[in-house]
């Protein structure tokens, strides 16, 4: 979205433009008009006014592009706006579960792999100083304003989730510190699972102490491999001792259940050394191991680039993939069950229970932090850049908390769907219908019906092999073709 005079154009600034459905169906915004028909339809009033033209609120002239370029777009809102824009939603959903997210924008180093951070800043994000302690603040602002929102809203949280980043980045007062504030606006007494994310070269005991005094009782360590010369050219700042060192330190502090993540298909990985990793967590005995598949989604990412120039090479497709079924194959043969593709459990009660509640779409979600997006009150929020998940910047949040890029889900572009909610593939149930509609507020068949871009999705996987199976409450993929489908997602 363009912003006049270098200044952001504030969502719910401008007086709402009464419209006529003639004038709706011949829209100005030729880029939403698969969305703002459909939108304009199904909501009568009960979830926001039908006569206010939400997208000629934002924008003071048409918006050239395509859908796919409607992320990039998304009008910038006051913190009045999201909460006018997620409360008749909130209230009309009948599950009130909610997952509250926390991010941590620093790290020891950029990582060659990871998209999550690939848009920040080297410097901002590891940084240890005044910058974290100015996050710290806004961080706390933003908790302060938008958690008695989500109390009034009748929402209970049953799962707490620190990611990044890094959050073992933050020392521990300033993890107590967070924790404390979110503990005072919002009721944490019904949080059957409180999640933080750490790299092996950050856990102290004292990082852990503030962290299960706050009521943690899962931790997942960012391991990615067990091979020195993989973990070198990954641009990780641990190494494979360390890995085990933090899992020394995890059961010390006693906890019990905790997670290494892995990494498969980087480039010049062989098919020895992921194997090896694999084995290496095993005989360590890791609970929970979560597997994925090297993504080559960023442009940016140092590994993507090396590829482009020549400077590394990567396996073929099918390589990768029969790499992923031997880990599959080592994993299961010593007790491990993959209940989402690459997740795997040693036992049920191991098993990542934020991950499936966001996947198996159990429920709302709130994102605190700079690069934090949120699914509420059938609405989508997102600080940082709205097109992208790996991009915070951490300047912007700290200068202004409480804005947001924010839209109605309805009018929401296909890759919100196929990028983001189609990830219920990688569990066994699915889409279910039911829950679909509660929480985005529309039917997925009369959705699917009317986007063609949603039918191409399933075209071009059933083309790869994909069986889907329908039935009259949910779209799942058939047993067969479930990991082969899931295991290159995005």
């Amino acid at each position: 979205m363009q912003r006049r005079s270098g200044t952001r154009q504030a969502f719910g600034s401008e007086a709402s433009q009464t419209i006529s459905a003639d004038q709706c169906r011949g829209c100005a915004y030729p880029a939403y008009a698969y969305a703002c028909a459909y939108a304009y339809e199904v909501n009568t009033s009960d979830l926001w006014d039908s006569t206010t033209c939400w997208i000629a609120k934002g924008f003071s002239t048409p918006v050239a592009g395509s859908p796919a370029t409607i992320l990039g777009q998304m009008p910038f809102a006051e913190p009045e706006a999201v909460v006018k824009l997620i409360t008749p939603g909130a209230r009309a959903r009948q599950n009130k579960s909610l997952l509250l997210y926390i991010h941590v924008p620093f790290c020891s180093s950029k990582c060659h792999f990871c998209d999550w951070v690939v848009g920040i800043d080297t410097a901002d994000l590891i940084d240890t100083g005044d910058l974290r302690a100015s996050y710290v603040d806004a961080l706390c602002k933003q908790i302060e304003y938008y958690g008695p929102v989500i109390s009034s809203l009748g929402y209970e949280v049953t799962n707490l989730y620190w990611g990044g980043g890094t959050p073992t980045r933050l020392s521990p007062e300033q993890i107590t510190r967070v924790h404390q504030t979110l503990a005072r606006v919002v009721d944490l007494s019904h949080v059957v699972e409180h999640t933080a994310e750490c790299s092996p070269e950050t856990v102290t005991p004292e990082h852990l102490a503030a962290f299960t005094r706050a009521g943690l009782n899962r931790i997942s360590a960012g391991a990615q491999s067990f091979d020195p010369q993989i973990l070198r050219r990954m641009g990780r700042a641990h190494s494979s001792d360390q890995i085990s060192e933090a899992m020394r330190l995890f059961r010390n502090a006693g906890i019990e259940n905790f997670n290494l993540d892995l990494i498969t298909g980087f480039p010049e990985q062989s098919a020895a050394s992921s194997i090896e990793s694999i084995q290496r967590a095993i005989d360590e005995g890791v609970p929970h191991l979560s597997l994925y598949m090297f993504r080559e989604f960023a442009e940016e990412l140092v590994s993507v680039q090396q590829l482009k120039r020549g400077h590394r090479e990567q396996r073929s497709r099918e390589d990768r993939a029969a790499d992923y079924y031997a880990a599959k194959r080592a994993l299961e043969a010593a007790g491990y069950e993959e209940y989402v593709v690459g997740y795997f459990a040693k036992r049920p009660e191991f098993r990542f229970d934020g991950e499936d509640y966001y996947f198996a779409l159990r429920g709302d979600s709130f994102g605190f932090g700079a690069g934090g997006n949120s699914m509420i009150g059938r609405g989508f929020l997102k600080s940082g850049s709205p097109s992208r998940y790996g991009d915070a910047n951490v300047r912007a949040f700290i200068a202004d908390p409480l804005a947001m890029y924010a839209m109605p889900i309805a009018l929401m572009p296909p890759a919100f769907y196929t990028v983001g909610t189609f990830k219920a593939f990688a569990t066994r149930d699915g889409i279910q219908f039911d829950r679909f509609e509660d929480q985005f507020g529309m039917d997925f068949r009369a959705l699917r019906d009317r986007m063609p871009k949603l039918r191409e999705w399933f075209a071009e996987r059933e083309r790869e092999g994909a069986v889907f199976v329908e039935t009259a409450d949910r779209i799942a993929l058939s047993p067969e073709t479930w990991v082969s489908t899931m295991m290159f997602r995005q």
